[in-house]
């Protein structure tokens, strides 16, 4: 490359170089009448620093625009969810709640069962508001197992009842359908609620095998 001068011109940032022309985008109505004259590796350089200033301004755009559209979509995904959560509340998530507190209540009275009847509490609360949480399963062992046997038999059953019920009472009402399937997919957790524990979905990468969710996973 040589350093032969070369001229540019004094309207839209048009470098002239011999034969070969290299036009920019004009930066508002920009007029220089005349500029010093700059070797071609002076040329270049103004060209690649203009580039890459271009280019950051917008991939910076570019980002600003992704996190305005994806914010929003977050801030109504979890409108959505809360209204979900109030009209389950009303139409059937207090009952099943005093279901699993009715539940608690009962394993605390043999003394052996106090951890799993503070553990039916904790599911009714998730009972309560299930839209944008989960239950995930955190331990198994004999103790668990008998605890969810002995749950099984004395609450468990007629508790699932109650969810298959209620999630055939709010399908019928074709609005209710999404809480019809909540109230569905929590059936198997009134069987079978020991060994786990309630966490909050924005806190999952993904949801271990056997969790229990009444979103789409």
């Amino acid at each position: 490359m040589t350093d032969e001068p070369i001229k540019v011109a004094v309207t839209n940032w048009t470098i002239d170089r011999g034969f070969s022309m290299v036009a920019m985008p004009a930066v508002g109505r920009v007029r220089v009448a005349s500029l010093p004259q700059m070797s071609s590796l002076d040329a270049l350089g103004l060209l690649r620093r203009f580039t890459k200033a271009h280019v950051i301004g917008r991939s910076l755009l570019g980002v600003a625009r992704w996190a305005v559209k994806h914010r929003l979509s977050i801030g109504l995904r979890a409108m959505f969810r809360v209204l979900l959560n109030l009209i389950w509340l009303v139409l059937a998530g207090v009952e099943l709640a005093v279901g699993y507190v009715i539940g608690g209540l009962v394993m605390m009275l043999t003394i052996v069962g106090i951890p799993f009847g503070l553990q039916a509490f904790k599911l009714a609360g998730f009972t309560l508001w299930p839209f944008g949480r989960a239950v995930v399963p955190t331990e198994s062992g004999l103790f668990t197992g008998i605890g969810n046997i002995v749950w099984l038999i004395l609450i468990g059953w007629w508790l699932a009842a109650a969810h298959f019920v209620f999630g055939i009472l709010l399908c019928l009402t074709l609005i209710g359908i999404p809480m019809g399937v909540a109230s569905f997919r929590m059936a198997g957790l009134a069987l079978w609620p020991f060994g786990r524990a309630v966490v909050d979905r924005a806190t999952l990468a993904a949801l271990p095998e056997g969790s229990v969710t009444v979103e789409r996973p």
